[in-house]
């Protein structure tokens, strides 16, 4: 198949330190495979004061019911953060993720 790429996904576990204040951790809840394509090169962003540029990507997967935007991927070494899912109503098993990249 085309879903050859393999992926972490990865869910925030909220808590609390020794303190009461809040923490938690990104954790490891399973591998997905999809397939990962680039789109358009790098765009600008503005973030805090700060230029720089962000690699967008569309991710093909299974469809995944627990999947979120408040979710995030590791793939290759980066952690691709989820900014849309899109599902179609004509491939209702396969989702399109939007997502932009950053080093792990």
């Amino acid at each position: 198949g085309t879903l050859t790429e393999r992926l972490q996904l990865m869910k925030w576990v909220g808590g609390q330190d020794a303190t009461g204040a809040a923490s938690g951790e990104w954790r490891n809840v399973g591998t997905r495979y999809a397939a990962v394509i680039p789109e358009g090169g790098q765009v600008p962003v503005e973030r805090g004061g700060v230029q720089r540029s962000v690699n967008r990507l569309r991710v093909t997967i299974r469809n995944d019911a627990t999947l979120t935007t408040a979710d995030r991927l590791e793939w290759r070494g980066m952690v691709l953060t989820i900014l849309a899912l899109e599902i179609d109503p004509r491939t209702p098993a396969i989702t399109v993720l939007r997502c932009e990249s950053r080093a792990k």
